[in-house]
């Protein structure tokens, strides 16, 4: 579920960082008579876990369920890149955000004092075609990107906790 850093970009260990040694991991998936082994470009999510299961088990996906079957693309079957968000919410110490669209990715991290491995409230921008291992922070030369990228990482964070308070309302008796 995720990678080490590896003083990549000055730290060790996992769980600090949301850059791509860190979050970009495989997934490997067997389905016996679906496909022989492939791999693919498109970037995945964990959260396309659920419903690819659900479809090989033959059990509808749920709607408004975040993420997206892999089935097809499992059988050979091209699918586009998607937007990926990542997030790590450590309490009084650290709130760090990433999404990814594309080959462009924006970090927005706010630390406390605490926090000294990384500036706080920093806002990086990576071109991860040109920069696969993101040390060029283009952000200063790219406020238009920033700017569109930090409103749709907004958009789908709240999108997220309606969805999340909608799943936790089921169980709530009333």
């Amino acid at each position: 579920d995720h990678g080490e850093e590896l003083l990549e970009h000055g730290s060790t260990g996992h769980g600090i960082t949301l850059y791509e040694e860190v979050i970009r991991v495989p997934l490997l998936i067997r389905v016996p008579g679906l496909g022989e082994g492939l791999r693919v470009p498109e970037r995945v999510g964990l959260v396309d876990l659920l419903p690819t299961l659900l479809e090989l088990m033959g059990q509808p996906v749920p709607q408004g369920l975040q993420g997206r079957s892999l089935v097809a693309r499992i059988a050979g079957a091209a699918q586009a890149d998607r937007r990926i968000l990542s997030m790590i919410d450590y309490p009084d110490r650290s709130l760090r955000r990433a999404i990814i669209e594309n080959d462009t990715k924006l970090i927005l991290s706010q630390t406390t004092p605490r926090m000294v491995v990384r500036p706080a409230n920093e806002v990086e921008l990576f071109r991860l075609g040109e920069d696969p291992v993101e040390q060029v922070n283009s952000a200063s030369s790219g406020q238009d990107i920033v700017t569109l990228l930090r409103r749709r990482m907004n958009a789908a964070a709240t999108e997220s906790a309606a969805i999340q308070n909608l799943f936790q309302g089921d169980s709530d008796p009333g």
